[in-house]
């Protein structure tokens, strides 16, 4: 909590919506992460250090912590690391796909295969792929953005989906699922993550159309960044927690970096505080689109993403 800030002033929007935060331990796989916290000091660095080897080895990509021990400052600092690979690597393709779909950029992306590809690799591909959801839209659909032509026919706003899907990539971790939706958006991130959530369906693997035939596309950007939120909105705040309303914020950040790719998913994560006959579906994900991982039987998802420009995608060399 802080002390003495305006209900205006960001820092109070930022902790309120913090503590609102519906989260759970749950939610997370608990051999992927470690919170510390505590005294600043040598020995406090040292064992924090030990942890982190002990659990992450030679996969730790630690930024943000801070190594040199300042004795009197009291510092939180969590770290998480995650990968997924897929069992058949999917097909890349470099610079094939523009996005978003209209008037953006040259980025790299993956597909099943070309049409001449072997077989069994083909179909391993697709055997990795669940249409949980899938729906030609509207154009009547509420949300949906049209344009009226001079002659009186209706075209649909550019960049704006004509089908809606939700899709799961499987992977060899069974206790995560990785979620790709693309739709209408919603007003959030978070009302998009419900409506995606709400599309996984239990039956899925059991169901014929939920797999990919021959005819119908699949297409996927490759995502690659590694961004850092640096909240200075909080510096210099006083806390109200009892026991620390001598205390304030110094300097808060967060770091995420996450890819994917044709063989898998990457996820580092830090803070520190200091029977109808349809057309063929065409899963391609050519505008903004949401991402996310879930552990499975989870509500809710750690990982949550909207991706709406092509500065988090790979572009095209």
């Amino acid at each position: 909590m802080l002390r003495g800030a305006a209900p205006d002033d960001p820092a109070s929007f930022l902790v309120e919506r913090l503590n609102a935060c519906a989260a759970t331990p749950e939610d997370l796989d608990p051999r992927s992460y470690l919170a510390l916290a505590g005294e600043h000091t040598t020995e406090w660095v040292e064992a924090a250090q030990a942890q982190l080897r002990d659990r992450f080895g030679v996969e730790l990509d630690a930024r943000l912590f801070g190594e040199t021990p300042r004795p009197g400052l009291f510092v939180a600092y969590a770290y998480m690391a995650k990968s997924w690979r897929f069992t058949t690597p999917f097909h890349r393709m470099r610079g094939w796909l523009t996005f978003p779909v209209l008037r953006g950029a040259k980025v790299d992306s993956f597909n099943l295969g070309p049409w001449g590809e072997d077989t069994d690799v083909y179909e391993a591909r697709a055997e990795q792929v669940l249409v949980h959801h899938h729906r030609f839209i509207p154009a009547e659909e509420p949300g949906r953005k049209t344009l009226v032509a001079a002659d009186g026919e209706l075209d649909f706003e550019p960049g704006e989906p004509t089908e809606e899907f939700v899709v799961e990539l499987l992977t060899e971790d069974g206790g995560d699922r990785l979620i790709l939706a693309r739709a209408i958006a919603r007003p959030t991130l978070g009302a998009m993550v419900d409506w995606a959530v709400g599309r996984l369906r239990s039956d899925v693997g059991d169901d014929p159309s939920a797999r990919l035939g021959r005819e119908e596309k699949l297409q996927i950007p490759c995502i690659d960044f590694d961004l850092t939120r640096r909240y200075g909105e909080l510096y210099g705040k006083r806390l109200a927690n009892s026991g620390f309303e001598a205390s304030a914020f110094g300097a808060v950040a967060e770091r995420v970096r996450f890819q994917l790719d044709e063989g898998g998913a990457k996820l580092v994560s830090e803070s520190d505080f200091r029977g109808l006959c349809v057309a063929p579906r065409e899963i391609l994900f050519d505008g903004t689109f949401l991402l996310m991982v879930l552990r499975r039987g989870a509500l809710r998802p750690f990982v949550a993403m909207w991706v709406a420009t092509p500065e988090l995608l790979v572009r095209a060399q």
